[in-house]
């Protein structure tokens, strides 16, 4: 009967071997940062030597040369020199003036004739008086040294020179008179540590394997005990945990064998009992929406649930376990807080922390942590549950952005209303008095009618802005072509901006109309362009590009949800120096500029802002420090054969008469309003009453029959 041979298995490394090579590669690694570290020491030392000992010799040619300095003598430079060339170190010396121009030099090496030239060629450095600088320089030929010294002198004062001080009191000021390189050899230096690396190999090599072989008796010796312990307990591995063991033999080995067989079953039981707990908790910890991490005493993750995974952007629980919470954290400062307040109180609910996601994005999260600690109370884990409030965050700085914006636009549309109050009474006066014949004929008050008129027209359009902004101007709709809009911006920029900026047109051919006030989407484009121009003094690109984009659901648009349809995206890119997160906040924001005095109003963006609301688009603005800006304008796009007319207002034509005595009533809360009127209709013909308010003019109404029109302020307080 032929018997069968057992199948060969692969012998596992024993408990010996792995000693023993454990403890070669201790010694053998502690061998080579010996060698290293006395190796870096040794070459140090050498370096400080060598450089010491060039510093020692430019300094004594620095004291050598001062009078041959001060009298520019090239010649008695280079003599002095020359002494140097039977040193195989030195490879040339230069000279130059106080001035930093070149005054002599000598070549002692022909190698280092490249460097030797640029030196000619280029003027000194500048160095403070009696300062050493060393270069180190890296060429074909290997290192090499540059000694730079800045040979000084004490300039000599007009009491010096009498004698007028007394000892230790005649210090004149210490002035540079020139300046002396001198390049040396670092092949010396190099030289030296390869024979420094030579010798320790050869010693250390040798005592490395002497150490080795001590080792591999002593191993034997100790190893033998737990070779044959280790033999043991594979031998119960491989027999498997849920086998018994036969209760067989002497009355000791059976009941030794049954309390082990015992043993096997309580802990099989208890096994089977903690993976069902284990599984009931993996399926909670799993299916829960909200993140949940166990993290280490030093804050490292140690796991985490798929919800954390999805919340940062990771793909497996891998690309988040081993990392410290502080990796994720916005601020390590803020997960130092929360640490601090776990350790003191043991525990934290809904406490706010930072997180950075995967893409770079920030998290408002809310952290509710449970720490654990051992029998001493040091903390030793903690449970933490994550929730994401990053949604409501926005929400919440939507909502406060939207009632901030609306209070100011209120107040300045309110603001500007009063105000054209004011200018209709200084426009209305001087448009009356400027073709009289006492002002045309005197210079001085037809200049001073002129300037009242001038900033009374300033002063409209600072109104008018005002009121864009709080979306109260007036606005002549009509299909607008952005392509076409665009295409006049960049002609007029490339005719009025500085030449060193490029205007580039990137436009999206068959893109639909919007419907809008053409004049102010043009202004509006024209002032981001103007503040591009500004970020971008030493010149730039600007780009202005269009695009069509149909939008399947809402997104948010830095604090406000644009809905789903078809828009219009007008993009407005430059290269400037950009802004900080801080400044880009407030930049909508009325009369906010980080220009200078009299360099700019502070409304021109919050006019864009007033603008792109008010025709029911969407703006947003992406910048950072030295990395330009870009402004986004999502515009509602307009039905290709839909759209309102342009208005058409007809040529007024000449007036026919003036009036015969009819009874006009002039209804304004404002005085000089009223008086204006007056003094305008009063001359023309009419006779004029007037009242303050909506119950005035209801009383004049019932007490004057021959009023025949009414001429009113369709906003007062009150009755309007």
């Amino acid at each position: 009967m032929n018997r069968i041979s057992p199948q060969p298995q692969r012998r596992p490394v024993t408990f010996r071997a792995k000693l023993m090579a454990a403890t070669l590669a201790a010694v053998a690694g502690a061998f080579l940062v010996l060698l290293g570290v006395t190796g870096y020491h040794e070459m140090r030392f050498l370096r400080e030597n060598f450089l010491k000992r060039g510093e020692s010799l430019v300094e004594g040619l620095a004291s050598g040369s001062r009078i041959p300095l001060l009298a520019e003598d090239g010649d008695r430079l280079r003599a002095m020199v020359r002494g140097l060339r039977s040193r195989d170190a030195v490879l040339y010396a230069v000279f130059y003036n106080a001035k930093g121009e070149y005054l002599a030099g000598e070549l002692f090496r022909p190698e280092a004739r490249c460097a030797f030239d640029r030196l000619r060629a280029a003027p000194a450095p500048p160095l403070a008086p009696g300062a050493v600088e060393i270069r180190e320089l890296a060429g074909p030929q290997g290192r090499s040294y540059e000694f730079w010294h800045s040979v000084a002198s004490r300039r000599m004062t007009e009491i010096d020179l009498l004698g007028g001080l007394g000892d230790g009191e005649a210090e004149g000021e210490i002035q540079s008179i020139g300046t002396l390189c001198l390049a040396v050899s670092g092949e010396e230096l190099a030289a030296t540590a390869r024979r420094l690396l030579r010798d320790g190999l050869l010693i250390g090599v040798p005592l490395l394997l002497g150490l080795a072989g001590l080792i591999l008796v002593l191993v034997r010796r100790l190893a033998r005990p737990l070779s044959d312990l280790a033999a043991v307990i594979r031998s119960v591995e491989w027999e498997g945990i849920h086998r018994p063991v036969p209760e067989a033999g002497p009355a000791e080995i059976r009941q030794l064998a049954e309390d082990f067989n015992h043993m096997m079953a309580a802990l099989e039981e208890r096994r089977e009992r903690l993976q069902a707990s284990e599984s009931r908790y993996r399926r909670l910890f799993e299916g829960i929406r909200h993140g949940l991490v166990h993290l280490g005493p030093g804050r490292e993750i140690l796991d985490c649930n798929p919800a954390f995974l999805e919340l940062l952007g990771i793909q497996e629980c891998g690309g988040a376990a081993g990392h410290r919470l502080d990796d994720f954290a916005w601020d390590p400062a803020g997960a130092d807080a929360l640490w601090e307040a776990l350790e003191a109180r043991g525990g934290v609910h809904d406490w706010p922390l930072a997180l950075r996601a995967r893409h770079g994005g920030r998290l408002e999260t809310l952290f509710s942590v449970v720490a654990h600690r051992d029998e001493t109370g040091r903390l030793q884990n903690a449970e933490a549950m994550v929730v994401d409030v990053t949604t409501l965050r926005n929400l919440e700085s939507q909502l406060r952005h939207a009632q901030k914006m609306e209070a100011v636009g209120t107040l300045a549309g309110g603001i500007a209303h009063d105000f054209n109050n004011i200018l209709t009474g200084i426009s209305g006066y001087v448009s009356m008095i400027r073709p009289l014949p006492e002002v045309r004929s005197h210079p001085l008050l037809a200049k001073a009618v002129a300037a009242i008129e001038k900033s009374a027209d300033r002063a409209a359009h600072l109104t008018g802005q005002l009121l864009a902004f709080a979306r109260k101007g007036k606005y002549q709709e009509t299909l607008v072509d952005l392509n076409q809009l665009l295409e006049e911006v960049a002609r007029l920029l490339r005719e009025t901006f500085d030449r060193r900026i490029e205007i580039r047109t990137e436009l999206a051919p068959g893109l639909p109309p919007v419907q809008a006030d053409g004049d102010q989407i043009h202004q509006a484009i024209l002032n981001i362009c103007i503040n591009a121009r500004d970020a971008m003094p030493e010149g730039g690109v600007l780009t202005l590009a269009t695009e069509h984009l149909r939008l399947e659901e809402a997104f948010d648009c830095q604090g406000t949800l644009v809905p789903p349809g078809d828009y219009v995206r007008l993009t407005l890119s430059d290269t400037g120096h950009g802004m900080d997160e801080e400044v880009r906040a407030k930049i909508f924001e009325p009369f906010f500029t980080t220009k200078g005095p009299r360099e700019g109003t502070g409304l021109g963006l919050a006019m864009v802002y007033g603008i792109v609301q008010n025709h029911g688009g969407h703006i947003s603005v992406a910048s950072r420090p030295g990395g330009g800006t870009t402004f986004r304008l999502y515009l509602p796009a307009a039905q290709e054969t839909g759209g309102a007319a342009a208005e058409t207002r007809p040529e007024p034509g000449p007036v026919e008469a003036l009036g015969r005595g009819e009874l006009i009533l002039v209804v304004d809360d404002e005085e000089m309003i009223r008086e204006l009127s007056t003094d305008i209709l009063a001359p023309a013909g009419y006779r004029v009453v007037t009242a303050a308010d909506g119950a005035e003019a209801l009383e004049r109404l019932g007490e004057e029959a021959e009023i025949q029109a009414v001429l009113l302020d369709i906003i007062m307080p009150g009755m309007g």
